[in-house]
């Protein structure tokens, strides 16, 4: 598998890059120290509630996010996931931020169009 380089390598966000079909394709370093290495991995391992297809295909008219559980290196954790689909070589993926959410904080329902 092709590793993709990605354009925030050095901000301190946790970024990932996947494919349509839900394959981690890139990772940022705060990402690899969030969740380690999970370049080639599926995005359904990571996540398991989350619904990447209505995610990836919601992602089409701009941003999206969703709360769910995801498998950090400190175990799980809850987690808001935002994706936008971006344009790579010709190939589109999906740009995705995870940011972590205290513990006991609400979660808010997923917001897709």
């Amino acid at each position: 598998m092709k590793r993709y380089s990605l354009p925030l390598d050095a901000v301190p966000v946790a970024s990932l890059l996947v494919q349509p079909d839900g394959t981690i394709a890139g990772a940022s370093p705060a990402a690899t120290r969030l969740l380690g290495d999970v370049v080639g991995q599926s995005i359904t391992k990571l996540a398991p509630a989350v619904r990447w297809s209505a995610l990836f295909q919601g992602a089409v008219g701009g941003d999206v996010f969703e709360d769910g559980v995801v498998a950090t290196r400190e175990g799980e954790q809850t987690s808001r996931l935002y994706v936008n689909q971006v344009d790579l070589e010709g190939t589109k993926f999906a740009w995705m931020v995870v940011i972590e959410r205290p513990v006991g904080e609400h979660i808010i329902k997923t917001q897709l169009p």
